[in-house]
């Protein structure tokens, strides 16, 4: 009775507000992951354009997983010889004019320069291509000898590709495999054509050659087969492809979030949302010297000028923080409290903090083949990151529709005790869109204390809360 007395007596809006947090759900950007002389370095850009760092950290660790692509892997379990990949699918998410284009651009032309390096050879090549080839060059030989003599064509290498179709990628990856052994990647300045395009199906065929089955392949470095009736094109390869570019929340919405895109198959899931809170602040910074980007540039060509394939490990202290952080992450997704569509992300958080650490190792120093437990651990704060702007972007979609407040009063107008997710659907088929729609809606209003998702005997149920 004393406590009951002595007890604050709150409403919900305060419940939500101060105690659940749901206004002041900041998500602050882990800049402490890395080293003093490159976090300056990204701070120093940050002022100067007046941009969000999110933007520039995350266009430089994408950067680096482009160089590292076909030349650096990890070794996560030997037991299991599980060897992953520094793959990275980035997206840039913010409104127009926030920036982003200009930090892409800051490591974009890093990485066309060193790119540039294989045009140089191509041409070199191709010269002694056309000597070998021309009719003086054969002038006095047999047909048998011309035929014994004659060079292979030498192959264009490259690093990224704007060009998303699988027939033309695939190509690229087969004329890599016979020169540099890179992988080849994507640096878009818009994401929206590219998902825009997947999500386009005519027939029930997938329009412009697009093929989401290929990108979630590459996306783990899985054998693909490529066959095109049309040119009797017919080869294997295994392609391994980081993805960046920038996006407007709603193109973000009407693409990846789409219902094709964002079923069952893990494609909405495996990209990294570089979401940012940053306001402009109108202000030239003055004083300045002019800006150098040659420590950005040392550490990436550090990374390029590495042509063997290395392989890493995790030292004895940082196989155990990992081992730890994945048992967590199957703990979470075992709790029938968290949304369905955040466990499936957990899921891919797994795999993307081993590469997050493998980056952030061998941009430090890549002649080391041990990754240390302060590198997991920062992975792992980065981790943490994209998991909440997820779950915000999955949030803020819940109430662009203004349907969780809108739920809330129908069940209590309808004196409702308990709601299943596919009962709320078929309540209004036309407005939830799909049962997995209407689960979200419920998991939002648990996050809102409007309720609790308990057990049922046939899955979950929705246990209405009261406030009088």
């Amino acid at each position: 009775m004393k406590l009951v007395k002595n007890a604050v007596e709150v409403d919900l809006k305060t419940i939500q507000n101060e105690y659940l947090g749901i206004k002041n759900s900041k998500n602050e950007f882990p800049i402490e992951i890395f080293e003093d002389d490159l976090r300056n370095f990204i701070e120093d850009i940050q002022k100067r354009l007046d941009a969000p760092i999110e933007y520039i950290a995350m266009s430089i660790l994408t950067g680096a997983a482009v160089i590292m692509n076909g030349k650096y892997t990890i070794s996560v379990n030997k037991i299991m010889g599980w060897i992953d990949n520094p793959i990275l699918w980035v997206a840039l998410v913010g409104e127009p004019s926030r920036k982003k284009s200009p930090c892409l651009y800051i490591v974009k032309r890093i990485i066309d320069e060193l790119e540039n390096t294989f045009e140089i050879e191509f041409q070199e090549k191709m010269k002694e291509y056309k000597a070998k080839t021309s009719r003086g060059g054969s002038r006095g030989k047999n047909k048998q000898e011309e035929e014994i003599e004659t060079p292979e064509k030498p192959n264009r290498q490259r690093l990224t590709t704007q060009d998303t179709t699988v027939e033309a990628i695939s190509k690229i990856v087969l004329k890599n495999l016979t020169g540099c052994k890179r992988g080849i990647s994507l640096w878009l300045d818009e994401l929206g054509m590219f998902l825009s395009s997947l999500n386009q199906y005519k027939g029930g065929k997938c329009n412009s050659g697009i093929d989401i089955t290929y990108y979630l392949q590459a996306w783990n470095k899985q054998k693909y087969n490529v066959v095109r009736s049309t040119n009797d094109t017919d080869f294997i390869i295994y392609p391994a492809h980081s993805i960046i570019g920038t996006i407007q929340p709603k193109v973000l919405t009407k693409t990846i979030f789409s219902k094709d895109l964002g079923g069952e198959n893990g494609f909405m899931e495996r990209w990294l949302y570089v979401t940012t809170e940053y306001k402009e602040t109108g202000l030239i910074p003055e004083n300045l010297p002019p800006m150098n980007n040659q420590l950005l540039k040392d550490k990436l060509t550090n990374l390029f000028n590495i042509t063997s394939e290395k392989q890493y490990s995790f030292s004895s202290e940082a196989q155990k923080c990992y081992n730890q952080f994945n048992y967590d992450m199957v703990q979470k997704k075992q709790d029938y409290g968290i949304p369905e569509i955040m466990k499936s992300y957990l899921q891919k958080q797994t795999q993307y903090v081993e590469r997050f650490a493998l980056i952030l190792h061998c941009i430090k120093n890549p002649t080391i083949a041990e990754i240390q437990e302060e590198t997991v651990k920062k992975a792992i704060l980065l981790s943490e990151y994209f998991v909440k702007s997820y779950k915000n972007i999955v949030i803020k979609r819940v109430n662009s529709n203004d349907l969780v407040d809108e739920t809330y009063e129908k069940l209590l107008i309808q004196e409702k005790i308990t709601i299943s997710p596919t009962e709320l659907y078929k309540s209004n088929t036309s407005k939830y869109k799909s049962a997995q729609n209407a689960k979200i809606v419920l998991e939002e209003m648990q996050n809102r204390a409007y309720g609790r998702i308990v057990k049922a005997s046939n899955g979950i149920s929705f246990k209405i809360y009261k406030y009088y």
